[in-house]
């Protein structure tokens, strides 16, 4: 898995960035458990990582199937919605 930490001064929306038209799928990065309604009352042990983390982590492909050459052309559409 490839994840990509940014400070988006704008919500994440991959339209926004055209990385969707270049067919490069992204998510925001998982909700931590401890934030999720039904880990509500559980115990947690936290130290602000997984909340910073999850407020700038974007998913993007990752794989077997994704070549050198993937990467490096999802590397430039970044940088260029990025821009």
């Amino acid at each position: 898995m490839y994840i990509l930490l940014v400070n988006l001064t704008v919500m994440w929306k991959p339209c926004a960035y055209g990385w969707d038209k270049a067919g490069i799928e992204s998510r925001p990065l998982w909700k931590p458990m401890h934030l999720q309604p039904v880990y509500a009352q559980s115990p947690s042990y936290v130290n602000g990582v997984s909340e910073a983390l999850f407020k700038r982590g974007l998913c993007l492909p990752s794989g077997p199937w994704v070549t050198d050459e993937d990467v490096h052309y999802i590397v430039e559409k970044i940088k260029e919605g990025l821009q």
